[in-house]
This record gives C-alpha cells, sequence and structure tokens, in this order.
C-alpha cells in the first residue's frame, strides 16, 4: 500500500488525488453532518444508532487519509502518515457494516438475545474492540509489523468471513420475511413484518455497499505478483478512490430513515418477493 501511494505521485493524471480533493469536500461535511443529527438525538437515538455513529467517524477519519495525501503530494513525508488512517478505510468501516448486519439480524430473528443486549453498554464494549483492532491495524500500515504477504492473506480471510456473515443476516431475515407471523391481530402483523421489512432493506444495502465497496480489493489482491507494479498501483489508485466515495452511502441513507432527505422508495423486498 505505502509503495502504492509512492507511485501514485509521480507521473501522469493523479486519479487518487482529485478523489482525495473531493472527498474532503463532499465525504466530510455530511458526515459531520449525520454525527450531529445522531447526537443532537438524545440518548435514545444516540443507543439505537450507536454503530452508525462510530461509522460516521470513521469516514471522517478516512478523509484525514485524503488530507494527508493532498498534502503529501507537495510534502512525500505526509504520505506515511496518511498510510495511517487507512486502517479506517479496510479495517474499520467494514466491521461496523458487520455489527449493523448483526444488529439488525439479531432483532428480526433472535429478539430476545437483541433485546437483552441492545443496551448502549455492550454496543460500547463491541466498538471498543473494533477501535482497538483497527488501530493495530493501523500502526502496522507505517511500520510494516506484517510482512506484504501476511497482510494480503489477512485481508482474504477478513474480508470473506465478514461477506459470509453479512450474506447469512441478509438470508435469515429474508426468511424470517416469508414466514408467517404467530396469531395476533392483522394490524400487528402488519407492523411486524413492516419492521422486518425494514431491517432486511438496511442489512441488504449494507452487504450491498460491501460487495461493491471490498470485491475489487479482493480481484487485487490476487493479482498481486502477476501484474506490473506501475499497474498495480494504478489500479488501486481507482479501487481505493471509489472506496472513498462510498463514505457518502451510510449517511445518505441514515439521512433518509431520519426524514432529512425526500422520501425513496427502498422497499425492494418487495419486487424479490412479489409472485
Amino acid at each position: 500500500m505505502n509503495h502504492s501511494l509512492n507511485s501514485s505521485t509521480s507521473g501522469g493524471p493523479d486519479v487518487l488525488y482529485a478523489a482525495s480533493v473531493t472527498a474532503l469536500l463532499l465525504v466530510t461535511p455530511i458526515n459531520i453532518y449525520t454525527l450531529l443529527l445522531i447526537v443532537r438525538g438524545g440518548l435514545e437515538t444516540i443507543t439505537s444508532e450507536f454503530y452508525c455513529l462510530n461509522l460516521a467517524v470513521s469516514d471522517i477519519l478516512i478523509c484525514f487519509f485524503c488530507l494527508f495525501y493532498v498534502i503529501g503530494k507537495h510534502l512525500q513525508v505526509f504520505l506515511t502518515v496518511s498510510s495511517f488512517f487507512l486502517g479506517f478505510q479496510n479495517i474499520a468501516r467494514p466491521l461496523f457494516q458487520g455489527c449493523i448486519c448483526v444488529e439488525r439480524y439479531l432483532a428480526v430473528v433472535h429478539p430476545l438475545i437483541f433485546l437483552r443486549y441492545k443496551l448502549l453498554r455492550y454496543k460500547i464494549i463491541c466498538c471498543c474492540v473494533v477501535w482497538f483492532i483497527t488501530l493495530g491495524f493501523c500502526i502496522s500500515f507505517i511500520y510494516y509489523f506484517l510482512i506484504q504477504s501476511v497482510i494480503f492473506k489477512v485481508y482474504q480471510g477478513f474480508y470473506t468471513v465478514l461477506l459470509t456473515l453479512m450474506m447469512f443476516c441478509c438470508v435469515s431475515v429474508l426468511w424470517a420475511l416469508k414466514q408467517p407471523g404467530p396469531a395476533q391481530g392483522r394490524s400487528q402483523r402488519t407492523e411486524g413484518n413492516d419492521a422486518k421489512r425494514r431491517a432486511f432493506n438496511i442489512i441488504m444495502i449494507t452487504t450491498g455497499i460491501f460487495v461493491i465497496e471490498y470485491l475489487p480489493y479482493g480481484v487485487l489482491l490476487f493479482l498481486y505478483g502477476y501484474i506490473k507494479i506501475k499497474e498495480y498501483s494504478f489500479l488501486f489508485s481507482i479501487i481505493l478512490s471509489l472506496s472513498i466515495f462510498a463514505g457518502v452511502i451510510n449517511p445518505l441513507f441514515f439521512l433518509q430513515r431520519a426524514a432529512k432527505l425526500p422520501s425513496l422508495n427502498l422497499d425492494i423486498q418487495r419486487f424479490m418477493l412479489r409472485k
């Protein structure tokens, strides 16, 4: 990664540089706005959207990568500093996306477990573990605690496990949505199905974001050693640029749920379940 960052600063159009400047003007404000909305919503909103809050924080920290990368274009030493913040892109964001999927899965499929562990203190513990893991990877990017081949294998296993977990949550909630509810009134069944649909929407969209954002990383990892380093660096810059811009999707999705955007039709599963 550090070699790719250094290579991308020499010669030709710098896609990553342009993406970094744009992200500072676009991704940073919308995530700060999302963060402020959650905090101003009070304890109840913070508790229910705690993983989204941490995801917004990680996206803001990713923008620090953009800032130091832009500065590093002129002062090379800042490229090393920028590599520290890559950990929030590659580790923190996918982990918090996974936490969101698991939370929605538990709310639908295992409601008793969800009610027991939905308290803020349990979420704080979970997020502290995520930040601790992320910090370890961020430091390793600077001091090369791990050799490249080990890092690639860790990433391959990490993304595979997370994608499998998200797909499991998505399929489980979809299955629960198709099952007949308990003997309740019609209005109660309708409300329960609406809640399941909302959970399914969140999980499916989060999983889709994850696939679009990190599948190219997986492909690029397999290509390492088979293509020239200049081509690899160029592809890395393109993929990282797209990944940075993905930081606007989760805030937009939250703003839509918070009724801060015009109503969007997100009931995709209705089309999937249509006879």
